[in-house]
Order: C-alpha cells, then structure tokens, then sequence
C-alpha cells in the first residue's frame, strides 16, 4: 500500500462532506483516525508523514500549512499545491494542481467507515476523542512534549487494541 500526503486524504473527506464543508479539526481528526484505522486492518500506514502531538490533538504539519488560512470557518474546497501561499490560496488561479490519492479499494472503505462513524461529530468532539487518557496523543503529549512525532507503532498499537475491543463487545453480543 503506498503512503498518501495528508492533503490528499483530506481532500477525499472534503468531498464526502460536500458543500457543507469541513473545519480544520474535523480534517485534522478524521485523516489522523483513518490512519490508525488503516494501521490496525492492514499493518501499513495511510498517510506518508506521522503526526505530531499538539495542544488540540494530532496535527498533520504539511496539512496545517495548507489550511491554516480557513481559521475557524469550514474548508468547502479541495486542497491545492499551492494553498500554502497567501497570495495563491484567495485567487482562484495559480493555486496549482489539486493534491490527490489513488485509494485502493481497501483504503476507501475505511475512508467510509471513519467518515459513517465520525463525519458528523464537532471538530472539538473529534479532538476530545484522542485525549483520552492513554491515546497516542496522550501518551506523546505528556512524556514527549508539545510537537513531538506520534509514531505510526504507537498508532497501530492503540487502533489494533480498539478493534480487539469492539470485537470482543460484539462477540459477546451475540
């Protein structure tokens, strides 16, 4: 499975939420659990960087700088080379090529299972999911510090125990 820019996730989520749109932390929080979902099904990682571990949840840093211009308000457009440049980001030309992903059949149905799940849930719901005690982010925020790296094993290890957990709460269901 090959590694996607953030960017490129981000913007398949942008075009499932349509019109409505998506804000920074709803983009932020659903490429991150896409990811360790991704980790926990198939042993690789979704996205091509790893997270770092800041003060409102894991932030993809490159994705950041492409969307930091929304401030609070929701993201209704696909997500461009060169949107990190103020001068490009508000022009509707010289923005550059769209950045995309060719997903693989697998990568898209996790893709819709994250957004099925978590796609309507506020930006601040998202983020107060991944500070959870015992989270990746948790884990690195408070022994690494702000912006340190949330490794893909920590990731894989903390979505694999999720899974196992909700497998067992269904076997036991049954």
């Amino acid at each position: 499975m090959p590694n996607y820019r953030p960017e490129a996730l981000a913007n398949r989520f942008l075009e499932l939420a349509g019109s409505q749109g998506l804000t920074q932390l709803q983009i932020q929080k659903l490429v991150y659990i896409a990811h360790g979902w991704t980790l926990a099904i198939t042993g690789e990682p979704l996205t091509s960087t790893e997270p770092e571990a800041w003060d409102r949840g894991p932030v993809y840093r490159d994705l950041r700088s492409k969307i930091s211009h929304i401030g609070s308000n929701r993201l209704t457009r696909r997500i461009h080379e060169n949107d990190d440049n103020p001068f490009a980001v508000f022009a509707s030309e010289n923005r550059g090529r769209e950045i995309t992903a060719n997903l693989n059949e697998t990568e898209e149905e996790i893709i819709s299972l994250v957004w099925n799940r978590y796609g309507h849930l506020h930006g601040f719901t998202l983020s107060d999911l991944t500070h959870e005690p015992n989270t990746p982010w948790h884990n690195v925020y408070h022994r690494r510090g702000r912006n340190a790296a949330i490794s893909n094993d920590e990731i894989e290890e903390h979505y694999s125990a999720l899974a196992k957990s909700l497998q067992e709460d269904a076997d036991q269901a049954v």
